[in-house]
């Protein structure tokens, strides 16, 4: 026998020892389908072929996934008690036959790797691994799962790349694949995904170019990038992104380093009190006078001048700001807190230190803008409450000219009076000051702040009259000042606020009772002539402009009388803690002035889902979450949620904010059409968690169409009120 024949014949028996191994492993391998017919773990089986196959995949799944304590997955127990599962029925023929919609293991112990069986599961809608320690590659097979809305593999040990099958996942809303340790490059085709309104990749090992195709996806609210290796710039269609990292990428913004010009920047802040002695800008001061001589026995000893600390050098020492040279405006905030922190004096002290990166300074909250062609973190966020601080309000807060919400409240020995200088601070959003111990009166260069839409003022010590200045925040929608020792009078320009408390006062509208009746001319007396006419009075203008502000205060009880004829037969609204009731008119006695009654808000039937009459710019609903109305999706900590539905309908492009506030974690959902299923267009859990915020807040800007608004909370089956403020503009 020649050597090619003994090489055929030992390649023939090798074939064959192959195919019996084959045979063999096959044979061993569990037939699970076979096991979810078995009546226990699905019952009724033959009619309920999509979820034995399910149940079959889920069984293949289990030992991948090596969780520790054990899945309770098994043929002897009903799917409808597996562990993380839930069902959920839908139409298949002329029938509803349940399938498995979710997959929910948060935290659950898994050790071992991401099956590709789950890529059977036809209707899969929600997976969530989060906080686990799977490790492996992400299976290109879960590219199938097209009915797929929630992908959350979160806080793991990953490796390998995005497969780009995930690109098929056109109804996908969420992809986080944050805080893992994947690498290549971010796959063009995730630009397929046009639903997405949240993308985080952060916390990887990412390389390569941010892809354009990202720039597709006009729903996307949130996207996270950094801790990565990634080069080139941020495409320009990214730059409309509400919640990004886009500061901690360094890189430029695409295509306009030679077409946009670097903006102006802003004019430079009113000097404070205690101006920062390391800026260039502020001229030197003049030469001190010669001293007049004094004899040496009456001459006083002067104390040597402390000189202040460079507070712009220690925040640029490369740890309190990284990168500080090209981190000019966040070197500007870091130098403005720390020259604030002995004047606040919060017991303990505050760790705002130079030592201590700012990113992890207390009570204090960043965010990147555009600034020239790059994304630089600013501070955008100060809160300061609940009985920490015991000091005065600095003036130094004034340079904070990035700052859009200001909340320093409940802090009972916190006294001084509020800075002028906070006027500077022209994107100022929100200034909560309330529940302190503030004295002097209101400055009126809060009228600066353009942007201002929420004023809490209330609840300290402040004197003197309400500044006319307010009536120019033509955003400024919710103001409270009760509980102060105001004098004077409210401002007529103020009554367009639709949320406040100025029943509480006690106080009249200017202009209204000092409104003098114009006295007639005396009567000419009459001459021979007979062409001659009496003089018509002239009413002077500034009797006219007094009537004219009166008209409208009452046109504005007009209007309000009829609303509260035409809710005369609806029950009363529940009341809720946030909002300050109107006190009831003296009728004892003829008032020499009209109070501006307090806004009421809609009337709420606690229905499920509701509608909206939109009648202005703002609109109030009040409503309290019970067992009867249930979430669409269930808690991220597991559990069925309360919630209510309501629905509103624009009749034109519209710039849109939707506020949730309530005493616990809330949770808000905007979707279109009218009804709890609708498509989900923005979300948004706290407005900073953090800053302990935890109300919701979702800006957009909306097609004209049917929307619903989901509010719901985060933990699961509480009974809480709450409020939603819709504003449209």
């Amino acid at each position: 026998m020649n050597t090619a024949s003994k090489l055929a014949i030992a390649a023939a028996i090798a074939v064959v020892a192959f195919a019996s191994l084959l045979i063999s492993v096959r044979a061993q391998q569990p037939d699970y389908t076979t096991q979810c017919s078995n009546g226990v773990a699905v019952s009724d089986p033959q009619n309920n072929p999509g979820l034995v196959q399910d149940c079959a995949a889920l069984l293949a799944a289990r030992d991948a996934f090596a969780a520790d304590p054990p899945l309770n997955w098994s043929p002897d127990t009903s799917i409808h008690d597996w562990e993380g599962i839930t069902l959920e029925s839908t139409l298949e023929g002329s029938y509803f036959r349940n399938r498995v919609v979710e997959i929910y293991l948060q935290n659950d112990g898994l050790t071992g790797s991401i099956p590709p069986e789950l890529g059977n599961l036809a209707n899969l809608g929600r997976l969530d691994l989060d906080y686990n320690q799977l490790t492996g590659s992400i299976p290109p097979e879960l590219g199938n799962l097209t009915n797929l809305r929630d992908l959350e593999f979160s806080n793991n040990q990953l490796t390998g790349s995005i497969p780009p099958e995930l690109g098929n996942l056109t109804n996908l809303q969420q992809l986080i694949l944050s805080n893992n340790q994947l690498t290549g490059t971010i796959p063009p085709e995730l630009g397929n995904l046009t639903n997405l309104y949240n993308l985080l990749l952060n916390d990887n090992q990412l390389t390569g170019s941010i892809p354009p195709e990202l720039g597709n996806l006009t729903n996307l609210s949130g996207l996270f990038l950094s801790d990565n290796q990634l080069t080139g710039c941020i495409p320009l269609a990214l730059s409309d992104v509400f919640y990004h990292d886009f500061g901690l990428l360094g890189l430029p913004l695409c295509d306009t380093a030679d077409t946009t010009p670097t903006p102006t920047p802003p004019p430079p802040p009113r000097p404070t009190a205690t101006p920062n002695p390391a800026s260039t800008a502020t001229p030197p001061p003049p030469p001190p006078p010669t001293p007049t001589p004094t004899p040496a026995s009456t001459a006083t000893p002067t104390a040597p001048t402390v000189p202040k600390p460079d507070y712009t050098a220690q925040c640029s020492n490369g740890v309190a700001v990284s990168d500080s040279q090209n981190n000019p405006g966040l070197v500007q905030d870091c130098a403005a807190l720390l020259a604030s922190k002995d004047t606040l004096a919060a017991d303990p002290p505050l760790n705002w230190s130079a030592d201590t990166s700012i990113h992890g300074w207390e009570g204090v909250s960043l965010r990147s803008t555009l600034v020239g062609t790059y994304y630089r973190n600013r501070v955008v966020r100060l809160e300061l409450s609940h009985n920490r601080l015991t000091g005065s309000l600095p003036p130094e807060l004034g340079n904070l000219d990035k700052l859009g919400f200001l909340i320093i409240r409940l802090n009972s020995q916190l006294s001084g009076s509020i800075p002028s200088e906070l006027g500077n601070l022209i994107n100022l959003e929100w200034l909560w000051l309330n529940n302190n111990h503030l004295t002097g009166s209101i400055p009126p260069e809060l009228g600066n702040l353009g942007k201002l839409g929420r004023l809490y003022l209330n609840g300290n010590q402040l004197t003197g009259s309400i500044p006319s200045e307010l009536g120019s925040l033509v955003h400024l929608w919710d103001l409270r000042l009760s509980d102060n020792q105001l004098t004077g009078c409210i401002p007529a320009s103020l009554s367009d606020v639709s949320n406040h408390d100025f029943g509480s006062l006690g106080l009249p509208v200017c202009d209204v009772s000092s409104v003098p009746t114009p006295t007639p001319p005396p009567i000419a007396t009459p001459t021979p002539a007979p062409t001659t006419t009496p003089a018509v009075p002239t009413v002077p203008t500034e009797v006219l402009n007094r009537l004219s502000a009166l008209e409208t205060v009452v046109a504005s009880l007009e209007g309000r009388i009829a609303a509260l004829e035409a809710d005369a037969a609806r029950p009363e609204p529940t009341p809720t803690p946030t909002l300050t009731p109107t006190s009831p008119p003296n009728t004892g006695q003829t008032p020499t002035a009209t109070p501006i009654p307090s806004p009421t808000p809609q009337s709420v039937v606690e229905a499920c889902v509701q509608a909206i009459q939109i009648a202005g710019a703002v609109s109030l609903v009040n409503g309290n979450w019970s067992g009867d109305c249930e979430a669409s999706s269930p808690s991220p900590e597991g559990g069925v949620r309360y919630a209510r539905f309501y629905t509103f309908t624009l009749s034109a492009p519209s710039s849109v904010t939707i506020d949730l506030t309530s005493d616990v974690d809330t949770h808000l959902y905007l979707r279109e059409g009218e009804g709890r299923d609708g498509a989900v267009v923005g979300v948004n859990d706290d407005v900073d968690t953090d800053a302990g915020i935890l109300d919701s807040r979702i800006q957009a800007d909306l097609q004209p169409r049917a929307y619903s608004i989901e509010a719901t909370t985060f933990r699961p089956q509480i009974a809480a009120a709450f409020q939603v403020i819709l504003t449209i503009r």
